[in-house]
């Protein structure tokens, strides 16, 4: 059976097992970012933006893998008062923000925690999706106009990219 094909190369079940195998850091349980060829040689560390990417694309692919990458995205969660949102690196690791992750402020990344917002609502996990929700509400600057919402500090990509994590469904069975 075929999980996804990339370059025009098929990836077989056997295949997706190894890489799973493979590509985990772990101290944290997140793939990690970038490897080497076949060999998966660990290049960087894993990030939170990353794993959110690949925790929603996945969940079109291989339910299973979209599980375990949503699972180790939201062990990551750090809150304060109801509010939380995803760090971008585990266990002290720092190395900024990108173009990836956007803006990381105090270890905890933009993009991550609106990935998390899929992953949450993905595994039926309301407390996460609840307290990541309240803080994109908040930092996002929500407008309304008509019959519609936007947040100001997302921009159209921004926008777009909520509409698809807020939307998310089910990993399956």
């Amino acid at each position: 059976m075929v999980v996804w094909t990339r370059c025009g190369r098929v990836v077989s079940w056997r295949h997706h097992r190894i890489a799973r195998a493979r590509r985990r850091d772990g101290r944290v349980r997140r793939p990690r970012r970038r490897v080497t060829g076949a060999a998966g040689d660990k290049v960087d560390g894993p990030r939170g933006s990353g794993t959110g990417l690949a925790a929603y694309f996945a969940g079109f692919a291989s339910a299973p893998l979209a599980r375990d990458l949503a699972g180790a995205l939201l062990r990551h969660e750090s809150s304060i008062a109801g509010f939380s949102g995803i760090r971008e690196y585990a266990g002290g690791d720092w190395f900024g923000g990108d173009v990836d992750s956007g803006p990381v402020i105090l270890g905890v990344s933009v993009g991550a925690s609106g990935f998390a917002l899929a992953a949450a609502r993905s595994m039926n996990d309301r407390d996460a999706f609840t307290h990541v929700y309240r803080t994109v509400d908040l930092f996002g600057v929500p407008t309304s106009g008509g019959d519609t919402q936007r947040y100001a500090t997302g921009g159209p990509i921004g926008n777009a990219l909520l509409l698809a994590m807020l939307s998310a469904n089910g990993y399956g069975s």
